[in-house]
């Protein structure tokens, strides 16, 4: 691929899941399957949407960058922390924020943006 091209995964009229540009996966904001109702589920949902997103594009998580968690109760941070440590591999932590933030619909409790190298 060309290093001037932008590839767009799961493009949509709004968004697209990803976009790839100059060896670079920007992933839009993640959020949970609709089964998924309480905390760990989603969280685990959305770790899962990212790695599949990650190997779709030929990536994986030990190339993550960087990450933005979102949360809408910070109360949560601590538990989204024993899911995130147990997710990522020891050694490959990217660059990552947390934020307390309203999303966009009440039932999502957490939402995950990241960057990851091809």
């Amino acid at each position: 691929m060309s290093t001037n091209t932008i590839q767009y995964y799961m493009p949509g009229n709004r968004l697209a899941r990803a976009t790839v540009y100059n060896n670079t996966i920007y992933l839009s904001g993640i959020i949970a399957d609709a089964d998924a109702i309480d905390f760990k589920s989603q969280m685990e949902s959305v770790l899962k949407k990212i790695e599949n997103t990650l190997a779709d594009l030929g990536s994986n998580k030990n190339k993550l960058l960087q990450v933005t968690i979102y949360l809408p109760d910070i109360n949560q941070f601590d538990y989204m922390n024993v899911i995130w440590d147990k997710w990522i591999t020891p050694g490959y932590a990217p660059a990552r924020a947390t934020v307390e933030a309203k999303l966009a619909h009440p039932q999502y409790l957490i939402e995950i943006m990241a960057t990851a190298a091809c």
